[in-house]
């Protein structure tokens, strides 16, 4: 084989050092436009108050299946709650959890969109859940709009994601995430809440 021509060898050094150099602005630029850990405001009603661990197990009745119910009493309402359903997905992961430092969200083509994470503390048992088919969760204060979300909705409900591909470099991760829907968790799902102010003795 006959050698490149030395302009020609320059030429392809220097296309993939441009090439090099974009990617890593980009990045850069990424981050600088990332949201930085927020501070989060408490939700209402207190979602603490729901686990799992202070319901009571109810039989299926009627058109009711097998559910717990929960009676919670938070900022002067009690709330009458029964869920019941089968989940479809094995892990989640919080965003909001210690480690996160920031996130980007860009929303993408076909409805797939990327979401790089900044994670700086993030701890290694941590990180090793970010991995394909986890779904994560984020606190509206993230300021992430997906690509079936509006801004509106974003700015007042967490959002949703499921893990498609994951690209780790350094401090940071990439991810390729498609927007679902919290319904989407559960089989079977049902539902049913009711709430009444406290009456002041």
């Amino acid at each position: 084989l006959e050698p490149l021509p030395p302009c020609l060898c320059f030429c392809r050094l220097y296309k993939r050092t441009f090439a090099m150099r974009a990617k890593l602005a980009l990045l850069s630029l990424l981050f600088a436009a990332a949201t930085k850990r927020p501070s989060f405001k408490k939700p209402f009603p207190d979602p603490a108050l729901f686990h799992p661990s202070r319901g009571r197990r109810l039989a299926a009745e009627g058109e009711k299946p097998e559910r717990l119910h929960f009676e919670v009493e938070d900022g002067g309402y009690q709330f009458h709650y029964d869920f019941g359903g089968i989940a479809t997905v094995e892990h989640v992961f919080d965003l909001d959890s210690e480690g996160v430092e920031g996130i980007s969200c860009t929303p993408g083509q076909h409805g797939y969109d990327r979401l790089q994470i900044e994670s700086s503390n993030l701890t290694v048992a941590k990180a090793a859940n970010l991995q394909r088919d986890v779904v994560l969760t984020g606190a509206p204060e993230w300021h992430c709009t997906l690509s079936n979300s509006s801004r509106k909705s974003s700015r007042s409900s967490n959002f949703l994601a499921k893990i498609l591909k994951v690209e780790k470099s350094g401090l940071s991760t990439e991810l390729r995430v498609l927007p679902i829907s919290p319904v989407q968790l559960f089989r079977n799902l049902y539902m049913d809440l009711s709430w009444e102010p406290v009456e002041k003795g």
